[in-house]
């Protein structure tokens, strides 16, 4: 199985095929078996090489990631929060973002909530992670 070692040597600027076949496989093998705390930092990774690949992920994946994100995410964790959130900036993935913003008032973690009010003012456009490069 693939692991965050694998994933921390693949290219800087991959491919758009190379990004979908990584993609397809954490999907089909890694989601349903891997625990949150080990597959957060995958996404991560995979998230900046989508990113560099300057192409909107597939909503096949955004919607995979976004709805694990979301189910398995600890909103008063700062790292699970950090983590979510830029992996949402560098796909394009709403859902995650406004969930993490909708989740603000049962927050109890005062870092998490100032990590929150950063991103908040820093966020243009979510669903558009190139939006500062057009």
């Amino acid at each position: 199985m693939k692991n965050l070692d694998y994933y921390q040597s693949l290219p800087e600027s991959p491919s758009v095929a190379l990004m979908e076949n990584e993609f397809d496989y954490l999907i089909d093998n890694l989601l349903p078996n891997l625990n949150f705390n080990d597959l957060l930092p995958i996404l991560y990774e995979l998230s900046d090489r989508q990113w560099n690949t300057y192409t909107i992920a597939d909503d096949k994946i955004k919607d995979a990631v976004s709805g694990y994100l979301i189910k398995f995410m600890n909103i008063n964790s700062e790292n699970e929060v950090d983590s979510a959130l830029h992996i949402s900036l560098a796909m394009g993935l709403p859902s995650v973002y406004f969930y993490i913003l909708n989740s603000f008032d049962n927050i109890v973690n005062a870092n998490v909530k100032n990590l929150i009010n950063e991103y908040r003012e820093e966020v243009v456009d979510i669903a558009n992670p190139y939006i500062g490069m057009e």
